[in-house]
């Protein structure tokens, strides 16, 4: 593997702060700062409409978690463009800013808990390394900086809509 440089805001945000320069399973790696980062977005939407703790998020907190995963994208697709310039690649290994937000939309919508926590990251890795149906297809075929993103927030909406459906009829 050659060594990424490093250099500027956009790379070590692009790789996770080098994160993504783990040489085995970086996308593994790269989704573990996703569980903090949406459990602090669960709980600020969570406050920003009074929603009560330990509770999925409100239809108004999802709004506000929605605005925020948007804002989130968009600083996140910037980040990833500016890096696969700089190091002429597209989709680079090294690039985990899309797991973190990956694994942010599959786990933001739900009270955090180690089985919450361990069924959506299994469930987003699956989804990421498998690539089903349209997350495959974007892989293949946006070559874009946000394609790099949006198969990884396609496998995060397809992992919450399992966990969820899961919550609801077997909890």
């Amino acid at each position: 593997m050659t060594e990424k440089p490093i250099k500027s805001f956009p790379d070590k945000i692009s790789s996770v702060f080098g994160i993504g320069l783990i040489p085995k399973a970086p996308g593994t790696w790269g989704s573990i700062p996703g569980l903090p980062c949406a459990w602090l977005g669960h709980q600020i939407c969570a406050y920003a409409v009074g929603s009560p703790q330990g509770k999925p998020l409100s239809i108004f907190a999802g709004a506000i978690a929605l605005v925020l995963l948007a804002l989130l994208s968009w600083g996140g697709t910037w980040c990833i463009a500016k890096t696969e310039a700089s190091w002429n690649s597209h989709d680079d290994k090294s690039i985990v800013v899309d797991e973190v937000l990956g694994q942010m939309v599959a786990s933001i919508w739900f009270p955090y808990s180690f089985s919450m926590m361990l069924s959506t990251f299994i469930l987003f890795r699956a989804f990421d390394i498998f690539k089903p149906g349209p997350i495959g297809w974007v892989d293949k075929n946006v070559e874009t900086p946000f394609g790099t993103l949006l198969d990884d927030l396609i496998a995060g909406l397809f992992a919450a809509l399992v966990y969820g459906f899961i919550r609801t009829f077997f909890y």
